[in-house]
């Protein structure tokens, strides 16, 4: 009986399967009148048959080269003469003979990954051979750092802990306390 039943559910599937394929693209107004007769429960908001999407512009890709080109071609700004730089004749003229070419400026300027850490970095705000205090986080009951050892390691210090063959004696907001042999050595936050 299951196998009996079984062929028949095939049989009658590849019947459906020939007769979707061999029959004509619906007409959307044709489907749209089968479902508002059918008592299936299909939202109001559905379409019998979607549209096309439009093509895309052929200049698309063109107009896109255009504008990197162009924000990439922008000049970078020049600096600020320094009180130590000696004036320049601005009235001289060009040596080269070139002509003046004004660049269109449609573009913003796109900031790169090294202008992006050009401008995020302090030169020389640690010492790298030195043990550094990185941060200090937590409540101040419970204040917890992170020191930049000399071999290049993080760590997370609590007072008590070791850190650079001392103890760890105090932690503040700003700075890092520890004690090693005799003396009390103080790690401050970098300026910056």
């Amino acid at each position: 009986a299951g196998e009996a039943a079984r062929q028949a559910t095939e049989a009658a599937t590849l019947s459906a399967a020939a007769a979707l394929v061999a029959a004509p693209e619906p007409d959307p107004v044709e489907v749209a009148s089968n479902i508002a007769i059918a008592p299936l429960n299909i939202s109001p908001l559905a379409v019998a048959v979607s549209r096309k999407p439009a093509a895309r512009p052929a200049t698309l890709s063109k107009s896109i080269e255009t504008a990197l080109t162009a924000a990439i071609r922008q000049p970078t700004p020049t600096r600020r003469a320094a009180p130590y730089d000696e004036p320049t004749n601005l009235s001289a003229p060009e040596a080269d003979n070139e002509p003046e070419r004004e660049v269109a400026s449609a573009a913003p300027r796109i900031p790169t990954r090294a202008s992006v850490a050009k401008q995020a970095t302090y030169k020389n705000a640690i010492n790298l051979r030195n043990t550094n205090l990185i941060g200090v986080y937590g409540t101040p009951a419970k204040r917890y750092a992170l020191v930049r050892q000399s071999n290049g390691r993080i760590k997370k210090v609590a007072i008590g802990d070791r850190v650079d063959g001392g103890v760890v004696a105090a932690i503040t907001a700003t700075e890092v306390r520890y004690q090693k042999g005799g003396r009390l050595i103080a790690l401050a936050m970098p300026k910056g």
